[in-house]
């Protein structure tokens, strides 16, 4: 019986390690991104200059206003999404290094 709760608890306590190592580094790491990306949109806007793309910029409607209108938001999105784009391979980076570093420690030693 002693033995039977004993191989149970240290079972127990592998299945808490992995859950805390795997899925609560996971749902820490997406929360800080997604804190990120909302401080993030409200700088570059994407959404707001996806709708707006083709409107000119500060309601002149010239030529010249629509061209710099779509060429200054269009480059707000494209560089806006390159910057998305790096902090989301950022954090699966740092992700897959902390799935990966228990089998690089046990590996190395």
């Amino acid at each position: 019986m002693f033995f039977k709760i004993l191989i149970k608890n240290i079972f127990y306590f592998f299945k808490r390690i992995i859950d805390f190592w795997i899925k609560d580094s996971l749902s820490f790491l997406k929360e800080n991104f997604e804190k990120i990306i909302k401080k993030l949109e409200k700088t570059f806007a994407i959404k707001v200059n996806f709708y707006y793309l083709f409107s000119p910029l500060y309601q002149d409607y010239t030529p010249v206003g629509y061209f710099f209108g779509f060429l200054i938001r269009f480059f707000k999105i494209l560089f806006g999404s390159l910057i998305y784009l790096f902090l989301f391979l950022l954090f699966l980076f740092i992700y897959l290094s902390i799935i990966l570093l228990p089998f690089f420690l046990i590996f190395k030693s």
